[in-house]
């Protein structure tokens, strides 16, 4: 029998509709607003993948560096394309 550790839920959804655990590796992808337009989102910046930490605090992505994500989510897609257990590969 396997015994698995309980994740913690962050509360948040991603962009499918897909409820957001910690260990998840998600693919954010960052979109600028436009000075005029506080309310619309702008061109694509960049995606960045990551996995999903609970550190200082808050939910954050680590990508060597962290970004809070949870608070900023209308600058955000977020897309899980997997989990730190079953897709370390995803992180390299």
């Amino acid at each position: 029998m396997t015994w698995m550790t309980p994740l913690q839920f962050t509360g948040l959804n991603d962009k499918n509709g897909k409820e957001i655990y910690e260990g998840d590796v998600i693919k954010i992808t960052n979109f600028e607003h436009l000075p005029n337009k506080p309310f619309e989102r702008a061109v694509l910046s960049y995606d960045r993948i990551g996995s999903v930490v609970f550190q200082n605090a808050q939910w954050q992505a680590s990508f060597g560096d962290n970004l809070d994500w949870a608070k900023n989510q209308s600058l955000f897609d977020i897309e899980i394309i997997g989990n730190v257990y079953e897709n370390k590969e995803l992180l390299k």
